[in-house]
């Protein structure tokens, strides 16, 4: 006969440790239609293509959900500070780019006051770029700073550097584990505990001691 009752912390542990599971095989969620583009070619290539390509600093980013008339436009204006324009190119020391706010949409996500090499064209009069072109950290375009003879501009590199991480579901998953199991083991010792504590009261033991 089972000695024991179920406590709370105990449904608890079990509990988390289920859900551990359940989210482990949930698939993170990924958006229904995906960006497809032609990858980019070499450095030369794309700065034949485009319109204007510069490295700069993000000074601001504005989200433009909605134009004239209500119309949707999910876009994020980007502004940046040119510090050194390759080719042809609008040699202006304020430089506003758009691209789209979502990546399902090719969109480029830029972060304030991080330093990147943009690769932009002009259409109806506005810069606009995206992920199907070079444009790029600029921690992580050392091969488009060696083809255009401007390594010097790798003291701009403020970024600290890339790491591993995990994400948000991972993270969410790794606590629940931990704190399942620690409330299973804690149920376990108790269990253990109070075993001890019947087999040292129980009268039909004592000729064992």
């Amino acid at each position: 006969m089972n000695h024991f009752f179920r406590r709370p912390e105990d449904t608890v542990g079990a509990l988390l440790v289920a859900a551990f599971v359940v989210l482990g095989s949930i698939p993170l969620a990924t958006p229904a239609f995906a960006c497809s583009c032609i990858a980019p070619g070499n450095p030369y290539e794309e700065l034949q293509r485009s319109d204007l390509v510069f490295v700069g600093r993000v000074l601001n980013i504005e989200h433009i959900d909605f134009g004239a008339g209500g119309h949707f436009r999910g876009e994020i204006r980007v502004r940046f500070e040119s510090i050194r324009t390759f080719g042809n190119g609008d040699k202006s020391s304020r430089v506003t780019v758009r691209t789209a706010t979502s990546s399902a949409a090719c969109g480029f996500r830029f972060e304030r006051e991080k330093h990147y090499i943009v690769y932009a064209n002009e259409y109806d009069g506005v810069l606009s770029t995206n992920i199907c072109t070079r444009t790029a950290r600029l921690r992580d375009a050392d091969e488009d700073l060696e083809a255009f003879n401007a390594e010097d501009l790798k003291s701009h590199v403020d970024d600290s550097p890339r790491c591993g991480g995990i994400t948000g579901a991972a993270a969410i998953q790794s606590a629940l584990l931990v704190v399942g199991f620690a409330l299973l083991q804690r149920r376990r010792r108790e269990d253990l505990y109070l075993f001890a504590c019947r087999e040292n009261d129980d009268p039909s033991r004592s000729w064992q001691r």
